[in-house]
């Protein structure tokens, strides 16, 4: 017997390439409609870390300056929060004491952009809030947060 024999005898041995291409289409139909939803799912991750980030930063400000008895100023920069002493002492800018940079805002502003006063973390552990202020995430995610004077929370306001 031929070995062309012994295989019809056992059946079929291999995927035909019509079998092969169905498999292939149907594996990319659900890549396509499962891709749109992860990408998104890590962009809300990105944009929400982001938040979590400016909070820590708001309380790790406010450590620093009872520690130091200087005020520090929280300016927003595009892709950044910087936290510098406040007043400035002369004419010269000093060295932030922390910078915090956000990963979702790396293309949603041009860098020549005006920096924005946040807040001032006081000596005595409050803060001085200049009003609501705006984060932009990119994306055309742009977040409206209010500071809470007291204990330096961030709140989310409502689109």
């Amino acid at each position: 017997m031929t070995s062309r024999a012994i295989a019809l005898q056992r059946g079929r041995t291999a995927f035909t390439l019509l079998e092969m291409m169905i498999v292939l289409a149907v594996l990319a139909a659900i890549g396509g409609l499962v891709f749109p939803v992860v990408s998104d799912l890590l962009d809300r991750s990105a944009r929400d870390a982001d938040i979590q980030k400016l909070r820590t930063a708001l309380i790790e400000c406010r450590v620093i300056a009872q520690r130091s008895g200087r005020s520090i100023a929280l300016t927003l920069k595009p892709g950044a929060l910087e936290a510098r002493p406040w007043p400035a002492a002369g004419d010269l800018e000093e060295a932030p004491v922390l910078i915090v940079r956000f990963a979702s805002d790396s293309d949603a502003a041009p860098e020549d952009s005006n920096p924005q006063l946040v807040a001032v973390a006081l000596s005595d552990g409050t803060f001085a809030a200049n009003g609501p202020f705006q984060l932009d995430l990119g994306g055309g995610d742009l977040r409206h947060l209010h500071l809470d004077a007291l204990t330096g929370s961030v709140i989310e306001a409502a689109p």
